[in-house]
């Protein structure tokens, strides 16, 4: 919920996805540009929405760089912003959560379940690294 908090506090709309996604599932995702936390153009990710936040919310576009957006359930949703001036990340994926992908076997392949944990905790540890700079 921090993602969608932290739209909130800058008054960014809210909005409940009308058919949720059924439990956790791995998409990839397209980067507009790497930076320290995300330093790829294109990453597996864990997502498991029934909120979303949309890039055209005119006042996220005022005070954050989106940097990645995707469909879910037809609807257009931000997965990573940054805001502009402050060091403030936000993901709506889940970079925490890979040990469920192990759920996931049979649906997806071992490389793609091992990329996805591999990359959601490197962004936490560039996350930390960030953070102690």
């Amino acid at each position: 919920y921090g993602f969608h908090l932290t739209a909130f506090a800058f008054k960014g709309k809210v909005q409940r996805i009308k058919i949720a996604s059924k439990g956790s599932r791995i998409i990839s995702i397209s980067l507009k540009k790497a930076d320290e936390l995300i330093p790829y153009s294109k990453i597996p990710v864990n997502i498991h929405h029934h909120d979303y936040i949309s890039p055209d919310d005119s006042r996220i576009q005022k005070n954050f760089d989106i940097i990645s957006t995707s469909e879910i359930n037809g609807f257009k949703a931000i997965q990573y912003m940054r805001h502009i001036k402050r060091p403030i990340f936000s993901v709506q994926f889940h970079p925490e959560t890979h040990n469920i992908n192990y759920n996931y076997s049979g649906i997806y392949d071992k490389k793609i379940i091992n990329k996805t944990m591999t990359t959601g905790e490197e962004i936490i540890n560039n996350f930390v690294l960030f953070c102690n700079q």
